[in-house]
């Protein structure tokens, strides 16, 4: 899956754990964390984990944080797919409306919209272009990573240790 290069990336902590292992948490978003035997096991978890975890909140109505600034720690990023699915409900919701109501701005079938935000829905970038442009938002930066699938751990950037 690819990744988005410029989007904004969550930061996670690397905590050792009292039983052993590595837990890997999100400070960001409450209840969210993974656990590995080792550091490299619990790294190659946090990027399913967090898209599940946005698409989740997002189907559910929630509201998803921005990310803090990382000041040094980890970094996960979303896929970019996820991180339009993400903008266009940000947007939504910005202008007060529901999903009856953007199908409606858009001359959709609610069915249409629904799937646009659907987590098992590979939804189309120009379907998500459109509904930003009708709530009046630019289409998020999408410069896509040149790999066709992460680095391994993927979508973690390695360039800082925690322990």
């Amino acid at each position: 899956m690819k990744r988005v290069a410029d989007a904004p990336a969550r930061p996670v902590d690397l905590i050792p754990a009292e039983e052993g292992g590595v837990i890997v948490n999100f400070p960001d978003l409450s209840n969210v964390w993974s656990q590995g035997e080792t550091r490299e096991e619990a790294l190659a978890q946090p990027d399913d984990l967090l898209d599940e975890m946005i698409l989740g909140r997002m189907a559910h109505n929630e509201d998803v944080p921005r990310p803090s600034p990382p000041k040094g720690r980890r970094v996960v990023a979303l896929p970019a797919l996820t991180t339009a699915k993400l903008e266009a409900d940000r947007a939504m919701r910005a202008a007060g409306l529901n999903k009856h109501q953007l199908a409606e701005w858009l001359g959709w079938q609610p069915s249409q919209v629904t799937r646009l935000f659907d987590e098992r829905h590979a939804s189309r970038l120009d379907q998500i272009e459109a509904a930003l442009h009708v709530l009046g938002t630019r289409r998020p930066s999408l410069r896509l990573s040149p790999w066709s699938s992460p680095p391994a751990p993927s979508g973690v950037d390695s360039s800082t240790d925690d322990f």
